[in-house]
């Protein structure tokens, strides 16, 4: 009967472990499973050649694979920009420029407050602007809207 460090060190135990970790990048996705999953991929393929290679040398040839391999997958992902339908998704405020709102608290000093939609936000513009006008957004700065008045 095989111990238990002999049937998960070896070829059929390291893929038993790349596909939980490849399985869990579907479960709980954030990449670096996948990458580390591949390094006991190939752990495998090379325990399956090399049936003797000691649980030291296994070990030491995954965690090397696990963090190159994570470290290549990071470098490979952060130079390739994934395109988006949408260029102002999950920046709200950028969704407003071009838009026309209503003046919702008159502009003093040129500060006043806006309804846009449903929600109301605070701008800067002309220096005065009567509650009730319509001004229009023309950018973003932060948490707060530029806006200038609608002819």
């Amino acid at each position: 009967m095989e111990t238990i460090k002999d049937l998960i060190f070896d070829a059929t135990g390291w893929m038993v472990v790349a596909i939980i970790l490849i399985g869990l990048e579907f479960l709980i996705p954030g990449i670096y499973f996948m990458w580390v999953g591949g390094a006991a991929l190939v752990v495998s393929g090379i325990v399956f050649f090399l049936p003797g290679l000691g649980w030291e040398m296994q070990l030491l040839i995954f965690s090397a694979l696990a963090v190159v391999s994570v470290l290549i997958g990071r470098k490979y992902l952060m130079e390739k920009e994934v395109p988006s339908d949408d260029s102002t998704l999950n920046r709200r405020s950028q969704q407003y420029v071009g838009k026309t709102c209503e003046v919702v608290q008159a502009f003093k000093n040129g500060k006043g407050r806006v309804k846009v939609e449903d929600t109301v936000w605070i701008a800067v513009g002309p220096d005065t602007v009567p509650k009730g006008a319509n001004v229009k957004v023309v950018s973003v700065d932060g948490t707060k809207l530029k806006v200038e008045l609608v002819k």
